[in-house]
């Protein structure tokens, strides 16, 4: 469904698997301003932008209807001293997850809800029946804080907000909104219509939908374009670590991780946590002002502590996520698969299914629910899922997993088949040959089995566990002589070396 200007829904944003082509690029550097004034090379349509106080008071008098406390104004002149365009996103942005803005929704049936919503979000006095029906709907689903959420971190919003304190043109909104819609159809235009906007932009949003268009098909070009974005705003944490992602997939896990660092230190400095707190639960809690973390800020934090494997943060960043609602799934995929990192099957399964009404079957999905189910001993639903992420992504440990699968529901033809399919991808690997032979071994076929044991014994010879197979086959054959001389080998083996390596 096509969704109307006042109504568009914010496009998913997120990638967990995105592998990036890396180039240096030089950058140069925004001059900040010690007001809350900045130059740029604009058109001659653009406003000057409104002072701090001015800024301060629209927020509060749209958002909250009531003007700022002496403590709230003096955090915001703070802030915004230190001009950037991220600073009014957080103004605007965090009034409206505050508790006192979803107070003004207490009592309003769902149409009033929604007339509130465009008058304090999208300052729009009226709404039109089709956005209203489409709103409704959402609504419904997703209730008022994720409605709100939703429409708050929207290319709309976002743009209107720049626009209502100076720093964009309505002639600026409209072209992102065109570029926005041709990227549905079009990629390499919309990307070349937003590189023109970015030319004159006083905003990182262009960036980052630019490098959000790029990373579906020019990887390389999205990876300079959030160079850009972090050199010019350097305070935009979202693009950090977007940034440190594809860093960290195409390999460069240094930089990536220092990036990743300091991305954080800015955002946990933005909500005013304590750096010295390590416990992300208590960080977030004893913040001062955690409702600048938007949905997908949480999220993207999420990622990060997800590559590090501190997956109690996860939960911790993911559930402060949830309470913004669901969005668009995403707050499930990655809960479950914390889960799953974590050994708790059925909790990781739960949220996957949930994760999966709103995504589909995407392949990580798919990967850690099907491992949740054979962890379980649940193997046919495991096997569902591997027979769809297998034509997906043919990969060598996606076929061992199904043949396991296979395996345990005693199907040994198609056990035998995944396993061939593995070899031939993974020819100097002993693992898939010793699961074969097992699985010949279960079917009598003890000439087979030993054939693929004295493969894996010549293809690591330090490896134990291809001379423990080879001795099931020996006494399955009842060569006692043959069976000791490989258990002799294995006390050897076991005095000298250590087992670390999979062959």
């Amino acid at each position: 469904m096509k969704l109307s200007s006042s109504s568009r829904l914010p496009r998913r944003k997120h990638n967990l698997w995105s592998i990036a082509a890396v180039r240096c690029l030089a950058c140069a550097a925004l001059l900040v301003l010690p007001v809350f004034v900045l130059t740029s090379s604009v058109d001659a349509q653009q406003v000057k932008p409104k002072s701090a106080n001015e800024a301060i008071n629209e927020a509060y008098s749209l958002i909250l209807n009531r003007g700022a406390t002496q403590a709230e104004r003096q955090f915001w002149n703070e802030r915004l001293s230190k001009f950037s365009p991220i600073a009014i996103l957080d103004l605007y942005e965090g009034l409206t997850r505050l508790p006192e803005y979803r107070k003004r929704f207490a009592g309003l049936n769902p149409k009033a809800q929604v007339a509130l919503m465009y008058r304090t979000l999208l300052r729009k006095n009226t709404v039109d029946a089709g956005s209203e029906a489409t709103w409704l709907a959402y609504l419904q689903k997703n209730g008022l804080q994720g409605t709100i959420e939703s429409i708050v971190t929207s290319v709309d919003r976002t743009m209107d907000v720049y626009k209502s304190v100076g720093l964009s043109t309505q002639q600026e909104a409209d072209a992102v909104h065109v570029a926005e819609d041709t990227a549905q159809n079009d990629r390499p235009k919309a990307v070349a219509l937003y590189k023109s906007i970015v030319r004159n932009t006083r905003v990182p949003s262009p960036y980052y939908y630019l490098a959000r268009v790029q990373e579906a098909f020019d990887i390389k070009g999205c990876i300079e374009t959030l160079r850009l974005e972090t050199a010019r705003f350097p305070d935009d944490c979202i693009a950090e670590l977007r940034l440190a992602r594809l860093l960290y997939d195409h390999g460069v896990q240094g930089v990536s991780f220092q990036r990743s660092r300091n991305a954080m230190h800015i955002s946990d400095e933005r909500i005013g946590a304590d750096a010295l707190v390590t416990n992300m639960h208590m960080k977030l809690a004893q913040a001062k002002h955690p409702e600048i973390l938007s949905r997908e800020m949480l999220m993207t934090r999420a990622q990060v502590h997800a590559r590090a494997d501190q997956y109690p943060s996860v939960f911790a960043e993911v559930e402060r996520a949830m309470a913004y609602g669901p969005g668009d799934g995403m707050v499930y995929l990655y809960r479950g698969d914390a889960f799953y990192n974590t050994q708790k099957y059925e909790e990781a399964i739960k949220d996957l299914n949930i994760a999966e009404k709103y995504i589909g079957k995407s392949l990580e999905l798919l990967w850690a629910r099907s491992i949740s189910y054979s962890e379980l001993g649940r193997w046919q639903q495991a096997l569902n899922d591997l027979n769809v992420l297998v034509p997906m992504a043919p990969f060598p440990r996606f076929y061992s997993t199904r043949a396991k699968c296979y395996g345990a529901l005693g199907k040994r033809k198609e056990q035998i088949a995944d396993l061939n399919h593995v070899i031939a991808l993974e020819p100097r690997s002993a693992k898939p040959l010793i699961a074969r032979g097992r699985a010949y071994l279960s079917m009598g076929k003890t000439k087979d089995a030993l054939a693929d044991a004295n493969k894996a014994v010549s293809l690591g010879r330090r490896y134990r566990e291809s001379y423990k197979f080879r001795v099931e086959c020996y006494t399955k054959m009842k060569n006692k002589v043959a069976a000791d001389a490989d258990r002799k080998t294995i006390e050897q083996l076991s005095k000298v070396f250590d087992e670390k390596h999979n062959f």
